[in-house]
């Protein structure tokens, strides 16, 4: 079972079974779940990637070097 949630496998283990119940039909059944697996992870990163960034934790540090008057200021995030 844990080999079917193993990302490694899981695209093999789907080939292999869909040619055992589909034939001829399995590539194209196929290549329409790898089409909508990547659909749906470029709409995930789409969503997900602008939460992050307008809730970004950002934060300024400033770093003195041996007491010297300068400082360097750098971004974290």
């Amino acid at each position: 079972v844990a080999m079917v949630f193993d990302p490694r496998y899981e695209m093999k283990i789907i080939e292999f079974y869909y040619r055992q119940f589909y034939n001829d039909e399995a590539y194209e059944l196929v290549s329409a779940i790898k089409n909508y697996l990547c659909d749906l992870y470029d709409e995930y990163k789409a969503t997900y990637a602008l939460k992050t960034l307008s809730t970004g934790t950002g934060y300024i540090v400033n770093v003195e070097k041996d007491n010297e008057a300068s400082s360097s200021t750098s971004l974290i995030e």
